[in-house]
């Protein structure tokens, strides 16, 4: 049995002499395990599958074709969006077709009478710097990002003209000891972001990993990393050595991670900041590269999303979490209430006050400091001044993909 000291909760960042490394042992690292592995491979680790993935594999698996393949893909296509790197930009009738192709493997494996499952890690937790967001709690953004992922589900049904379930994994837990957030505060995001979802909503459906193996998850967690994921010194070395897009990966997610340090511990050194972010930038890669090869098996006939763009042939598919395509999260940002014709972007359609993310100290550095609070007295949302035209920096810049419209 795997030891569950490997995600035992470290103390907060800042407040260590010594920098965090995520409660990990290089020591306990397994051999480098095939990606995906099932339980009946030669010689393989036994694979933990919860019981409702049990219960899945057990059923009968008739192929339903009832379903609209090729509307469900155009739709998608233009809410998606692609990274510009070597692999080039997609021409849409070809982003059509390899999305169509996407669907089609899993829609001959949909038991007939039942949903076409898409499901999207996300959710974690909320940025514990100050200068991203204005709780630590599901707020604003949350809330405008759950109406928003209603609606594009609605959608998704409309185009694909049959049944579709939206499976979120909240994937805190493999995160939290890595970045010291404790994990008390994960799983209350959770069940907060659960509720917004709402219990009984058939379309969307919160998984994770304390709800999943409630007994034991922090063992799981620190199980599912070693079975799943590389070895941390063979991905060190792959970006070492500059492997294929892991050291781009690398780069965006340890720049990401430095910024945000920043906000945490103003007091770190840059030398400092820089070395701790690097070493986050190593075990989320890792820790993410394991979630993603467990959910094959845990999700086996789910069509993946995902929050980052994707290069033209991914296995997965991209999409944006708010309706101004911005590209963005809401648990790395804070909702801002803008003054309708001063904020450069389009008036929804529904008359309502225009409303982006974009980091609180950005806000406020613009004279955006009115904090709207919630029914509960809690941080909703910044609101700015009557006339303010908001300059949005280029991370959150909005695009308003056509199937947003």
């Amino acid at each position: 049995m795997i030891s569950s000291t490997i995600f035992k909760q470290p103390p907060p960042v800042g407040q260590s002499k010594k920098p965090f490394n995520g409660g990990i042992k290089s020591g306990s690292l397994q051999k480098l395990n095939q990606a995906s592995r099932r339980s009946d491979s030669p010689g393989g680790d036994v694979v933990t599958f919860s019981p409702a993935a049990k219960a899945r594999m057990a059923k009968s698996r008739q192929p339903s074709f009832t379903g609209n393949p090729q509307k469900l893909a155009e739709f998608l296509q233009s809410v998606t969006r692609y990274v510009d790197d070597e692999t080039g930009q997609p021409k849409p009738e070809e982003a059509v077709q390899h999305i169509k192709d996407l669907l089609q493997e899993k829609i001959a494996n949909t038991p007939a009478g039942e949903p076409l499952i898409f499901a999207l890690p996300a959710f974690p937790f909320k940025s514990p710097s100050p200068e991203k967001t204005i709780s630590r709690e599901p707020d604003g953004a949350e809330a405008e990002s759950v109406k928003f992922l209603k609606g594009l589900v609605d959608k998704m049904e409309a185009a694909y003209e049959d049944k579709i379930q939206l499976k979120i994994y909240s994937d805190g837990i493999f995160f939290a000891p890595i970045k010291g957030v404790p994990l008390t505060e994960v799983t209350n995001y959770s069940d907060k972001l659960r509720a917004m979802i709402g219990k009984d909503n058939p379309k969307i459906k919160l998984n994770s990993l304390d709800k999943i193996f409630p007994d034991n998850y922090q063992e799981k967690a620190a199980e599912i990393v070693e079975k799943y994921g590389l070895p941390l010194a063979e991905i060190k070395k792959q970006i070492k050595d500059k492997v294929g897009l892991i050291n781009n990966q690398f780069n965006h997610v340890h720049r990401f991670y430095s910024e945000e340090l920043k906000g945490i511990s103003p007091n770190f050194s840059l030398n400092k900041i820089k070395k701790l972010g690097k070493e986050w930038a190593y075990k989320v890669i890792w820790a993410a590269g394991a979630l993603n090869n467990w959910l094959k098996d845990e999700e086996p006939n789910a069509v993946r999303l995902s929050v980052h763009p994707q290069a033209k042939n991914s296995s997965k598919i991209y999409i944006p979490l708010n309706p101004l395509g911005q590209n963005t999260t809401p648990w790395h940002s804070t909702l801002v209430y803008g003054d309708d014709y001063k904020l450069r972007v389009e008036r929804p359609p529904d008359g309502s006050r225009s409303k982006v993310f974009m980091k609180a100290k950005e806000a406020r550095d613009q004279g955006i400091t009115e904090v709207i609070t919630d029914e509960n007295g809690n941080p909703f949302a910044l609101k700015a001044p009557a006339g303010h035209e908001i300059k949005l920096p280029d991370y959150a810049k909005t695009h308003q993909p056509p199937g947003l419209n």
